[in-house]
């Protein structure tokens, strides 16, 4: 008895003139609209650890972020395809002791290693220079995006990334930075990898960072250590990307945490 007025119940609902004449209508459109977006608009997803080792007159230090980056196609807005890649992270914090610190920023704007040309940090095919945290993994592994192609690229970077930890030439490293005090962001300094004794103090040395692929999630602990970000960023905000005088004014929020997108033609 309770089995045919379900079925009875079902046989109604089906003949619901909202059901018919709305919602089916609706979830055919949503249907071929996931699925022309499937087929026009493809995403790789990937995930990798940055790991950087420093030596200081205290022994080893070490410090790590995971980073998931999206390669996507952007919509033809009048400008021709574009890649609209976008990723969550944040940057790699080493505590190297003493009062004295260290960052990996997600970008290499202001690194001091950029090409001679300006900045290309939205170039994915660049040879030289300090990378950002979209080029990275596909310099390191040896890969190549192109757009259309994110299948391959996600299935390219699973087997050129598996069982291996390349390290990141000096060159290549995005910008480095360093704080004289975490809590005031005018204090902020650029440092090379090379020039560890001079940039930080006598003692100190940049030993290596490497890459690697993880199934680990990103994490969201910079606004701890660097407590004056979130007021920064409606500062960053106000500047609507112009840049100012100062270094931090030119570093952006999106160097520190992500996610964030940044799009490059193609």
């Amino acid at each position: 008895m309770v089995e045919v007025q379900r079925g009875e119940m079902i046989r109604r609902i089906l003949q619901n003139w909202f059901v018919k004449w709305v919602f089916a209508p609706v979830a055919v459109i949503c249907a071929l609209g996931w699925g022309y977006f499937q087929i026009n608009y493809p995403t790789c997803t990937l995930r990798y650890k940055l790991t950087v080792d420093v030596m200081t007159p205290e022994g080893l230090k070490t410090g790590s972020s995971v980073i998931e980056v999206n390669y996507q196609r952007g919509g033809d807005w009048g400008g021709g395809p574009h890649g609209e890649p976008w990723a969550t992270g944040e940057a790699v914090y080493v505590d190297l002791g003493q009062g004295k610190n260290l960052f990996v920023l997600l970008s290499n704007r202001e690194s001091g290693r950029n090409d001679p040309v300006g900045d290309t940090s939205r170039n994915y095919d660049r040879a030289k220079g300090a990378l950002d945290i979209f080029s990275l993994p596909i310099k390191m592994f040896g890969l190549s995006w192109t757009l259309g192609h994110e299948s391959k690229l996600c299935q390219d970077f699973a087997a050129a990334s598996s069982g291996i930890r390349p390290e990141v030439p000096f060159n290549n490293l995005p910008t480095l930075v360093t704080f004289r005090n975490l809590n005031d962001p005018k204090s902020v300094a650029v440092v090379q990898p090379d020039r560890f004794e001079t940039d930080i103090d006598v003692g100190f040395k940049f030993l290596d960072a490497k890459i690697e692929s993880t199934i680990d999630s990103p994490k969201n602990n910079i606004e701890a250590v660097l407590p004056w970000l979130p007021d920064e960023k409606v500062h960053w905000v106000k500047m609507a990307g112009i840049g100012g005088k100062s270094l931090i004014d030119n570093l952006w929020y999106e160097s520190f945490q992500a996610p964030v997108i940044w799009g490059y033609k193609k």
